[in-house]
């Protein structure tokens, strides 16, 4: 049975439970919850192992190849792209289409974690190298630096580093299959997701306040997702049908919007990437965890709508160009912080957002804090699909990716 299948059937049966289980705010709510974070973190176990081994092996292999710098250039490049096309589509889009105001909603202020860029940097440059595994996994970037380094410097003697290489490339290996086996089983995990996300969605008491935002938000996602995307690949990749690289973003995509954590959905954007797209191995995991951590497009995108949102509900004035074009760069600068807040993005952004305007905004984000794990989850699910389309481009571009057989599909 296909993995997207698996969780679409996973998903139904936690809607369906979500919407008729009677007690949603008690206890039945709490054991969602419970077993919601539950799943994340089983989605993630293998991950982090992954991803270093796996990088290591690759920066070794790239840099032998003198692809290394092409291979990391262009995956930073292409996600900046993307980031920055989203979001000025996305603030053009809601522009035109000015959904209503949204009511001033007295919300108690909840503080949320803020990403600092010192912070981060000291993160990636730790005093003790080992506490880089002691972590909570919620910041890729110093794990991954480390592993980008150890591989290049595995080149000085080919000989000396070999066991070592051959080592690294075994581990990859093993956990490449752990986060296969995982990713078999996922759907499972899709149930508690799903039922904890629609009984959230029950316990918003003024849902109707938000429609218009819901019916904006959720076109343009679908329509760039498996519209936009797929049609500059088929333009772009010799005019090759997309309706595979679209079937192989069902599943992480759904995953991602589900559960509003990122890095969820990386296990299966691996391996969907090689097993259905056909990146290799060495490609996949430069591109896939890069476009993650950097390219963080699709929060971004949501955080400038919903905050072009809250400047409307405030104000009865005109939103000016300066306005606009100061939300778009913002929203651009704060896509390359948001890779250290995995499962909270755009909440995070929208806060961020408008600690940095002032002018009595600071605490105008929670207005639209009823809804957040929608608006969490919507930017996280562009979060997945862009980040496929950056790895795709890149492998194509570097004329690593293999054609598939039908057959081969997951």
């Amino acid at each position: 049975m296909k993995i997207w299948f698996k969780l679409l059937a996973g998903t139904a049966l936690g809607t369906v439970l979500g919407l008729y289980l009677p007690e949603y705010t008690g206890e039945t709510f709490k054991a969602f919850a419970y077993f919601s974070g539950l799943a994340v973190r089983i989605g993630r176990y293998a991950l982090l192992p992954l991803l270093f081994f796996g990088l290591t092996v690759a920066a070794y292999e790239l840099r032998g190849q003198r692809k290394l710098l092409g291979m990391y250039g262009k995956t930073l490049l292409y996600a900046a792209a993307t980031s920055l096309g989203m979001i000025i589509v996305g603030i053009v889009l809601i522009s035109l289409l000015s959904p209503g105001r949204i009511p001033i909603i007295i919300e108690n202020h909840i503080p949320s974690e803020r990403p600092d860029i010192g912070g981060l940097l000291l993160q990636v440059f730790p005093d003790n190298l080992f506490s880089l595994f002691s972590g909570s996994g919620d910041f890729l970037l110093p794990l991954l630096f480390f592993a980008v380094f150890l591989g290049v410097h595995l080149t000085f003697d080919r000989q000396i580093s070999r066991p070592l290489v051959e080592i690294a490339d075994s581990l990859s290996r093993v956990f490449y299959h752990m986060n296969s086996f995982i990713t078999e089983f996922i759907f499972i995990g899709c149930i508690a997701l799903a039922g904890s996300l629609v009984m959230n969605i029950r316990r918003i008491t003024e849902i109707g306040l938000f429609v218009e935002l819901f019916i904006v938000l959720g076109l343009f996602s679908l329509v760039v997702a498996f519209a936009v995307f797929p049609g500059i690949l088929y333009l772009l990749g010799g005019k090759k049908a997309p309706f595979r690289w679209m079937q192989a973003q069902l599943a992480p995509a759904l995953t991602a919007f589900l559960s509003g954590d990122v890095y969820f959905s990386l296990g299966l954007l691996l391996r969907h990437g090689k097993e259905t797209l056909g990146i290799p191995r060495r490609a996949g995991v430069v591109t896939y965890p890069f476009a993650v951590l950097f390219g963080r497009g699709g929060s971004a995108m949501v955080t400038a709508i919903s905050f072009i949102v809250i400047l409307h509900s405030y104000s009865s004035l005109e939103i000016g160009l300066s306005q606009i074009l100061w939300v778009v760069m913002v929203s651009f600068g704060i896509s390359f912080l948001l890779g250290a807040v995995p499962g909270a993005g755009t909440l995070v952004g929208i806060g961020v957002i408008s600690s940095l305007y002032g002018r009595g905004m600071e605490e105008g984000f929670l207005i639209l804090r009823p809804i957040a794990p929608i608006l969490v989850g919507l930017g996280a699910f562009l979060d997945a699909v862009s980040a496929a389309f950056v790895s795709t481009l890149v492998s194509d571009n570097a004329k690593l990716t293999r054609d598939m057989e039908n057959r081969e599909t997951i």
